[in-house]
């Protein structure tokens, strides 16, 4: 299971996006494995899911400035906790906003 928040700061712009991805991290720091993210969860209005290649993109309308979400990753096997087969995995969420253009014609 995942879960996150995201929240826009700047007050001006026409609407954002933004990637969730999930990569394994190493006891080191060293990014080893992208695990694919099966399904979001998002219970607001103006905005929409989509999936690309194991990745989650939310792409909200101008007047959504903050967004909750959860949802799942992919499972090709039950892990096994006992014997330390899960290691540390790392939320990675890239956004992007889409301001408005300053002089408009």
């Amino acid at each position: 299971m995942i879960s996150g928040r995201i929240k826009v700061l700047s007050e001006e712009f026409n609407g954002w996006s933004a990637d969730i991805s999930l990569t394994g991290v190493g006891e080191d720091g060293s990014r080893y494995d992208d695990i694919p993210i099966d399904h979001v969860e998002i219970e607001q209005s103006g905005v929409t899911v989509s999936y690309d290649d194991g990745c989650a993109r939310l792409v909200a309308d101008e007047s959504v400035h903050e967004v909750s979400f959860s949802g799942r990753s992919h499972s090709d096997e039950a892990a096994d906790l006992v014997h330390g087969d899960v290691g540390a995995t790392q939320l990675e969420i890239l956004a992007e906003l889409q301001t408005p253009e300053e002089n408009k014609a």
